[in-house]
């Protein structure tokens, strides 16, 4: 009897043993498990003024012993543009012990624009004087705002020495590494001719595609030396082809010496 007793005991003692084995080791193989972000899908479309909340949605975090760690998700990072308004945006979560768990989409956004130039004053330079492009020039981001200081001049084929037209190609990039570049006509003139003056009310002017073009709606005859009528307008704007032209405008004296201006015009997609 007393060997039964041994017996049942030691089947006991050899029972909680493996048990408590089992149990301690799910138990360490449940703090070894990472939270886990699952989302309801891969790719999520938001404006560009997204909060937090909108970049999250969908986003559903858990851990084996925390549980639901959804509101703890966080906007790790958002990258370059991976294509056209399209980045790759990474979250991540904690659990009580500090173990991480990550995640990573694509977002995109759908009222994005690429940056875009604007020109102070009529790229004029007089015969014989400095070049000083970039002062008239500056650049707007829909996610930076002015980056006017990130502009640069990618090429030249200015002479100041001699009057003629000529071109200038800048480029202007935003933190999400997306790139505008623009030919812009420059003018070097020599004032001692005595040319009639065409004054415009723009230099450079973005067009939605097919919206209409009034090249004369840009002459601000008030400031101009000659009457609109007097000033022959040559465009090959076609605002519905997506493209960079330039609009040359001209006029004559009675001398003969002819004055110009010129307007480019961006047409977007």
């Amino acid at each position: 009897m007393k060997q039964i007793k041994i017996a049942v005991l030691a089947l006991f003692v050899c029972s909680v043993a493996v048990f408590s084995v089992f149990t301690i080791r799910d138990f360490l193989e449940t703090k070894d498990q990472l939270p886990v972000i699952e989302a309801e899908q891969d790719t999520i479309s938001v404006p560009i003024d997204a909060t937090d909340e909108q970049l999250c949605a969908g986003l559903r975090a858990t851990d084996a012993e925390d549980g639901d760690l959804t509101d703890g998700i966080l906007v790790t990072n958002i990258s370059n543009f991976v294509d056209d308004s399209t980045c790759n945006i990474s979250y991540a979560v904690f659990d009580s012990q500090e173990q991480l768990g990550t995640y990573t989409r694509k977002v995109t956004y759908t009222d994005y624009k690429p940056p875009k130039f604007s020109v102070s004053d009529p790229l004029e330079v007089r015969m014989g004087g400095e070049v000083q492009i970039l002062d008239k020039l500056s650049a707007e981001d829909v996610f930076d705002g002015d980056i006017s200081n990130r502009i640069l001049i990618l090429s030249s084929t200015v002479n100041s020495a001699v009057a003629g037209l000529y071109d200038v190609t800048v480029q202007v990039s935003n933190s999400h590494g997306d790139v505008s570049e623009l030919k812009l006509p420059v003018a070097v003139t020599d004032p001692s001719i005595g040319a009639p003056t065409i004054t415009l009310t723009e230099s450079l002017v973005y067009l939605k595609k097919g919206a209409a073009f009034d090249p004369e709606s840009y002459i601000d005859e008030k400031k101009s030396s000659v009457k609109t009528s007097y000033i022959n307008v040559e465009s090959t704007v076609n605002p519905a082809q997506p493209g960079t032209y330039v609009v040359t405008y001209s006029a004559q004296n009675t001398e003969g010496n002819i004055g110009h201006a010129y307007l480019t015009v961006v047409v977007e997609e």
